[in-house]
């Protein structure tokens, strides 16, 4: 979803974000890993603190790319 280029796609994303699931929650960090909006970055600080190791290592990414 990360890479379509289809507004609606970014914001289904942001939707699971607090999913129960941490793998759902990982595609989300990994999803949004090439955005650099204030809704991505919101999700990845809120990523940052997510219970799991995978999806806190995969949020650390959100908007990298993007600001270098």
């Amino acid at each position: 979803f990360g890479d379509s280029p289809h507004k609606a796609a970014i914001k289904l994303l942001l939707k699971m974000q607090d999913d129960s699931y941490w793998f759902v929650r990982l595609r989300v960090a990994q999803g949004l890993k090439n955005q650099n909006s204030k809704e991505a970055l919101a999700a990845r600080d809120k990523l940052l603190k997510d219970e799991n190791e995978d999806v806190r290592k995969a949020a650390k990414e959100i908007g990298k790319s993007i600001s270098r």
